[in-house]
């Protein structure tokens, strides 16, 4: 298991033990340190200063404890933004209920459809667009954004 592996494993744990999930994990160089960035929620969206704090604590004592590092680094732990994108079906989940804009492949080209976030299901997202229901499946979605 190579360095980001075995990070990614800890900070997954870590996280979930607490409640939230992990939405994105980015680690690389910074001259002679390690950057390690953690974007984390609640599973319905929502995750406050203090929680981003406390999370940034336990996953610090644990690449401290379990010396992680080689050389120095750096631990950035925040929540994800309102504007992210929406990628994977836990994104697009936590939007149900919430106008959604999805960029999708069709016929060779790139278009876009925005709607009511309904519902979402292993293969795809369904949105209530002005031309009605229209299911949009997951290996034609580029990404996706909630319209606030």
């Amino acid at each position: 298991m190579n360095l980001k592996e075995r990070i990614e494993r800890a900070v997954q744990e870590v996280i979930e033990k607490e409640g939230f999930e992990l939405v994105e994990l980015a680690v690389s160089d910074r001259g002679h340190k390690t950057l390690v960035r953690v974007y984390a929620d609640r599973p319905r969206g929502g995750i406050s200063i203090d929680e981003c704090a406390r999370l940034s604590q336990k996953l610090a004592d644990w690449f401290d404890l379990e010396n992680v590092f080689e050389r120095a680094y750096i631990l950035e732990v925040s929540s994800p933004g309102l504007d992210r994108p929406l990628v994977s079906r836990r994104d697009f989940e936590r939007k149900i209920g919430r106008t959604v804009r999805v960029w999708f492949t069709e016929n060779g080209g790139t278009r876009e459809a925005a709607g009511a976030l309904v519902s979402v299901s292993d293969d795809g997202v369904f949105l209530e667009t002005e031309e009605g229901e229209k299911k949009f499946p997951f290996e034609t979605i580029l990404k996706g954004k909630e319209i606030l």
